[in-house]
């Protein structure tokens, strides 16, 4: 999961961007708010986003992939 910590109050908001199988089968999934996936699973990792480097990384590989076929298109799988 990911959070949006402010800093300054603490308070934490933000959605899950992504889940195990293990989350999701006590009802945690993405674009859940992240408040009320801590409330179904309180013993979840949190993990900070860093679009940065997904958005780099994603570059990369789809390049790779592209270097083989141009019939690749990229979309979410987190749905």
């Amino acid at each position: 999961m990911t959070d949006g910590n402010d800093g300054d109050t603490g308070a934490v908001s933000g959605v899950v961007t992504t889940s195990t199988y293990e989350a999701r089968a006590i009802g945690v999934h993405p674009a859940m708010g992240i408040m009320k996936a801590a409330q179904l699973a309180p013993d979840a990792y949190r993990l900070p986003m860093d679009f940065d480097s997904y958005h780099h990384y994603s570059r990369l590989f789809t390049a790779a992939v592209r270097r083989f076929t141009d019939q690749a298109s990229t979309r979410s799988t987190s749905t």
